[in-house]
């Protein structure tokens, strides 16, 4: 199972990677000009994004958010979904890693809580700093080259622009309306999953730990990598880049033409690589309504070096599901 969903990064990786082909290459000025002028730029951010140089391999942080329009002070969004997307034609695969919502973290400036937390209270620019804290060692700080904030009904647009993805459900899912939950039927089987249907499905937690959640996500996101094209997002780019200037922010280098070119060309490079999943080490807890989701911090900074690396762990090491069996006996 890949990586957790949105995809939202894969449109985003796509669009750049038919940006760079040898066919439209000129036409990354415009694209800049587009996100230059109806695109958004995450606020607050200011040096946390560390700059990168041309060619050098690139991290991107994506995050899926569940804006609504009546979001008030009181009512602020949380991140459902965090990301980490490594570029590095060096290395044999593209590196993905997701850090579950519920994971118990200590918050710059707010405490120790879940660390979706961070966006309710600060935004994209908090989770930045409490995602780039949590990967740090000492002497080795964890760089973040660009930032992503994906609106889910961006989301669920995007799903039905590029044709809706097929997806092999393994059970029915299923809240009728009034329960509480977003109100969800979906019978199992190999079936097309369009917009709202799509978004429910990946966002569906009732009775599932986030580490549960989190597989499915991974599935949904390798299905829609496998079936969704760069030919098809090419001859949809206009309607896709609508849809991703109206429902995504992004760092402000990314409305720029050098750094679109430089990460176009990164995405170019990686396109043929495999998509490899580098688990967190997070530790499933015993009940699936657990409010926590904790994680170990010895075995954390082997999961970075293989996000950085692009290395799977060494025969001496234990996989993430050997160790999480064994933590349950």
């Amino acid at each position: 199972m890949y990586k957790k969903f949105l995809l939202g990064s894969v449109i985003v990786l796509a669009l750049t990677t038919v940006a760079v082909s040898s066919a439209i290459l000129l036409q990354v000025a415009e694209l800049s000009g587009f996100l230059h002028t109806h695109g958004h730029t995450i606020p607050s951010l200011g040096g946390a994004v560390d700059s990168a140089s041309a060619g050098s391999p690139q991290t991107i942080m994506i995050l899926g958010s569940d804006h609504r329009k009546q979001d008030t002070a009181s009512d602020r969004p949380h991140s459902d979904t965090i990301l980490l997307m490594r570029l590095d034609p060096g290395h044999p695969a593209t590196t993905v890693m997701s850090i579950p919502r519920d994971l118990k973290v200590t918050i710059p400036g707010h405490g120790t809580n879940k660390i979706n937390q961070a966006y309710y209270d600060g935004g994209a620019a908090l989770t930045l700093k409490t995602v780039k804290r949590l990967l740090s060692t000492p002497g080795h700080p964890f760089a973040i080259n660009h930032v992503v904030d994906i609106n889910f009904r961006g989301f669920r647009r995007a799903v039905d622009y590029v044709g809706c993805v097929y997806v092999a459900v393994d059970r029915r899912y299923y809240n009728p309306v009034g329960t509480g939950y977003a109100s969800i039927n979906i019978q199992p089987g190999y079936q097309r999953l369009c917009g709202q249907d799509a978004l429910d499905y990946v966002r569906y937690r009732h009775g599932d730990n986030d580490i549960v959640r989190g597989a499915r996500q991974q599935d949904f996101l390798r299905q829609a990598k496998a079936q969704i094209g760069a030919k098809q997002i090419f001859e949809k780019r206009d309607r896709l880049l609508k849809v991703f200037a109206a429902y995504t922010q992004t760092d402000k280098s990314l409305q720029d033409a050098k750094p679109l070119l430089d990460l176009g060309q990164l995405a170019f490079l990686s396109a043929g690589h495999p998509v490899r999943e580098i688990k967190f080490p997070a530790i499933v807890p015993d009940s699936p309504t657990a409010a926590y989701v904790g994680y170990s911090q010895g075995r954390l900074p082997g999961a970075v070096d293989q996000f950085l690396s692009g290395r799977t762990a060494t025969s001496r090491g234990r996989s993430f599901i050997h160790t999480t069996i064994a933590s349950k006996r």
